[in-house]
């Protein structure tokens, strides 16, 4: 369990430097991606961190390593706001990675990429939008930390 609360505190730093050095100097849609991906990778890893902790208090025999079906397994073992909240984030953030996009005002601090998910329902990211979804995911990490798995 330890390994993989590692391996998503390291995703962790890895998004934040993407936010606050890569995305500073480039500003471009690619690097917006790049952290919708790598938003979803750190999720990936605490639901399997979470996983794994259930199954050493032997409230599981297995898990899943499909990613929705961790996440589906986490809501289940582990029923709080924050959690049902967040797998609801990710589960948008899976849908932003695959659907089609518009990049606006590239190379300047205004960079918008403009998603369409379904027909009716367009998401905006910004540089201000993934900094404070990052700040999120890290107290989020925290919090888990705190709760759950007690390092």
């Amino acid at each position: 369990m330890k390994e993989y609360v590692a391996d998503s505190l390291r995703e962790l730093y890895r998004l934040e430097h993407l936010i606050y050095v890569s995305l500073k100097y480039t500003r471009t849609s690619d690097i917006l991606i790049s952290i919708v991906r790598r938003s979803i990778s750190f999720l990936d890893l605490v639901w399997i961190a979470l996983l794994e902790k259930a199954k050493r208090e032997k409230k599981i025999e297995e898990y899943g390593t499909q990613p929705l079906a961790a996440a589906a397994r986490v809501k289940e073992l582990y029923p709080d706001e924050k959690t049902e909240e967040m797998i609801s984030y990710y589960l948008k953030l899976r849908k932003i990675s695959k659907a089609d996009y518009i990049s606006q005002n590239e190379y300047r601090r205004q960079l918008t990429m403009t998603v369409i998910i379904n027909q009716d329902e367009v998401e905006r990211i910004t540089i201000d939008s993934v900094t404070e979804d990052y700040k999120r995911l890290s107290a989020f990490f925290s919090y888990l930390r705190d709760k759950y798995f007690n390092i």
